[in-house]
């Protein structure tokens, strides 16, 4: 295989702009969901807010602090203020770069900061002005201070320092992310060329290869598990495997790959993988069997699991909140409002 645009992965592997696949070159790094945004932080003279992100290589190119606001604030007089690791940065909001949807002013505002601002490990960014927003819930990284920053508090954010939770500050990184995963569809073995009808064969071995790119400091580690049921199941198929071969594996197989990086400065590649199996046809097991015409369409597998969401009070509150009824509306099948909804995500999430 050497297209992995159709694979199964997390967001930290970038297969969509090329055949081959690599690690994402952006990290976006979060504390909150953005599940509510209705509760705001007003910061006042001797008032600061922190926020605190672990970076895993300060070899990154840029960077970007985004952070929710709404229409109100783009009137504030004083620009907003804030410090990345000690280094001040100032910055007023302007309604062109915020990001928004359906005619909306609230959305995500962005600053871009010097990469040499940030450090590997622990960072924090320190809010001396302006209003921020609270996702309410347990939060561990966003703190509050009420006497210009000598002391800071845990889920005691807002004015009266009654609100658990986190800010709604997000740090991006022009960067690779240090993991991601890919996942291969499942093979069948017995007939590796889609033939239609495959014969009794007794599989004896499958080996993986494959053709990769690691410069220093990245890699790449696979796994495998075979079965003899064309879907995985946890009685009939092995566990995964750190292993490139597997003795007696059943009629399928599948295999997935962990590319890493210790510097967001390069990536591994992974260009193709082949799977090499080791069969005895069973003699005469298709005698008799004249294949007329075969109807079996490719299979379009998505690269995220899909489910869907069980009823809950946070999501009846996320529709109303964010108006997903209208973001819908214009959909005719249930898979235009996915993608409908998954353009409006996407916008949302890069800011």
């Amino acid at each position: 295989q050497r297209d992995f645009r159709h694979y199964r992965r997390d967001r930290f592997v970038d297969a969509q702009t090329r055949t081959s696949a690599r690690l994402s070159p952006t990290l976006l790094l979060t504390n909150e969901m953005g599940v509510s945004a209705e509760i705001g932080d007003e910061l006042g003279a001797d008032d600061r807010a922190r926020v605190e992100f672990d970076v895993p290589s300060a070899e990154v190119k840029s960077a970007e602090v985004i952070f929710y606001v709404k229409g109100q604030d783009e009137s504030q007089i004083d620009s907003l203020c804030l410090f990345v690791n000690g280094y001040r940065i100032t910055h007023r909001q302007r309604r062109e770069r915020i990001t928004g949807f359906a005619g909306r002013s609230s959305g995500w505002d962005r600053m871009r900061i010097q990469a040499r601002y940030l450090k590997k490990g622990a960072n924090e960014i320190i809010f001396t002005g302006g209003r921020l927003y609270i996702d309410p819930g347990v939060g561990s990284r966003s703190s509050r201070s009420f006497d210009g920053g000598k002391t800071w508090h845990v889920n005691a954010l807002g004015g009266r320092g009654d609100q658990a939770g986190e800010y709604m500050v997000r740090l991006r990184l022009k960067g690779f992310a240090p993991q991601g995963e890919m996942v291969s569809p499942v093979f069948d073995l017995a007939d590796p060329e889609n033939a239609g009808i495959a014969p009794r064969v007794d599989i004896r071995r499958v080996r993986l290869s494959h053709e990769k790119e690691v410069p220093p400091g990245t890699r790449i580690d696979f796994e495998m598990r075979a079965g003899s049921t064309p879907a995985f199941s946890a009685r009939e198929w092995t566990p995964w495997t750190a292993q490139a071969a597997i003795e007696n594996p059943g009629r399928f197989s599948q295999w997935r790959a962990v590319l890493s990086s210790d510097s967001a400065a390069v990536s591994p590649v992974l260009k193709s993988v082949s799977l090499k199996v080791d069969s005895v046809e069973t003699r005469g097991s298709l005698k008799g069997v004249e294949l007329l015409e075969v109807d079996q369409p490719d299979i379009v597998y998505s690269s995220y699991d899909f489910d869907y969401l069980a009823p809950h009070y946070r999501v009846d509150r996320l529709i109303k909140q964010y108006r997903l009824h209208e973001v819908i509306a214009g959909a005719n099948t249930e898979l235009e409002q996915l993608a409908l909804l998954r353009d409006w995500v996407h916008s949302q999430w890069l800011g």
